[in-house]
C-alpha cells in the first residue's frame, strides 16, 4: 500500500506595513514588502513576478490574496492573513505550490532496493506544479559515485513513495 504524503504551506509572520501621507491616513500594508515576502518565504522556489492589491488597509484578521508566477509560468495565489493592524501578516501559499522537503528521505528506501545500492538523494524544498500535478527532478549519487537522477510525479499535491522512475 503506498502512503501519500501531503503538506501545506503557511509562512512566518512578517511585518510589512507603511503610513499613509497625512496625519489622518489610514495605515496600508505595502504591496512591494508584502511581494517580497511572498518570494522570501517561497522555501527556493524562483518567482518570476509576485503581484499584490495596492493600498490594503491594516486591519486584524483581515486576509487579500497575491499571485506569484513562476519562472515556467506556472500561477499560485498566495493568502495574506494580517495578524494585526501593525502590518504582521502570516503568508500562506495556495495549491500549486508543493512542499517536497521530505521527498528524499521518502523515496531513499525504494531507490536504494531499485538501484541495489547505498544513495544519497538531493531534492529540491518545494516547487510549484499548476494544480499540485507534475513531476521534478532529485538528483542523486550511489555509493559508487555513479550520478543519477529521478523523475517525481506529484498527483493533488502529493508524492507517493512508487511515484518515480529513474532517469539516469
Amino acid at each position: 500500500m503506498s502512503r501519500a504524503s501531503r503538506i501545506s504551506f503557511a509562512g512566518l509572520a512578517t511585518a510589512v506595513l507603511t503610513v499613509g501621507a497625512g496625519a489622518c491616513a489610514a495605515p496600508v500594508l505595502d504591496a512591494g514588502r508584502v511581494a517580497q515576502a511572498v518570494r522570501d518565504q517561497a522555501n527556493g522556489v524562483e518567482l518570476a513576478d509576485v503581484v499584490c492589491p495596492p493600498d490594503v488597509a491594516a486591519a486584524a484578521g483581515a486576509t487579500f490574496e497575491c499571485v506569484a508566477t513562476g519562472a515556467d509560468g506556472t500561477r499560485v495565489v498566495v493568502t495574506v492573513t494580517q495578524r494585526d493592524d501593525a502590518g504582521d501578516v502570516t503568508i500562506s501559499y495556495g495549491r500549486g505550490m508543493v512542499d517536497t522537503s521530505s521527498v528524499a528521505a521518502m523515496l531513499d528506501a525504494e531507490v536504494e532496493a531499485t538501484l541495489e545500492a547505498e544513495v544519497e538523494l538531493r531534492c529540491p524544498a518545494a516547487v510549484l506544479l499548476p494544480d499540485a500535478t507534475g513531476s521534478f527532478t532529485c538528483s542523486g549519487v550511489d555509493e559508487g559515485g555513479d550520478r543519477f537522477e529521478i523523475a517525481v510525479r506529484v498527483a493533488d499535491g502529493a508524492v507517493a513513495p512508487d511515484a518515480w522512475d529513474l532517469v539516469r
